[in-house]
């Protein structure tokens, strides 16, 4: 299910942003499929957006997914509370020009909560 829906999500997002991201590496898409998916398909969506946004060649690869995602089945220390994690801020600038500064719109594109994304910013 994971590999259809990862590319319905790269063809809608790529009909609302215009930029086309025309494949997923096999790394990216084994981390995709291994990772245990906790929250809903939105999840999933959210996480395709990330990649989009941080994506400049086309090719959707495993250093453009959110890091949770790529970390899964490492056993890192977690993060302290009340530390957000750590945000590519090109990434984040990105999000807030295709949100209109939205930064609601921009928190979901990443893929993080408003909260997390004024925390970044401050």
């Amino acid at each position: 299910d994971i590999p259809l829906l990862v590319e319905h999500f790269l063809d809608k997002f790529s009909m609302d942003t215009g930029k086309r991201v025309r494949d997923v590496t096999p790394e990216a898409m084994s981390a995709l499929m291994k990772y245990k998916w906790p929250g809903n398909v939105r999840e999933l969506g959210n996480a395709i957006q990330y990649g989009m946004i941080k994506c400049n060649n086309g090719v959707l690869g495993v250093e453009h997914l959110p890091p949770e995602i790529v970390d899964y089945k490492r056993k890192s220390k977690p993060a302290r509370p009340g530390r957000p994690p750590k945000i590519d801020m090109d990434g984040v600038r990105e999000a807030l020009q295709r949100s209109g500064g939205n930064k609601a719109k921009a928190a979901r594109l990443l893929g993080i909560s408003r909260t997390t994304l004024y925390r970044v910013l401050n």
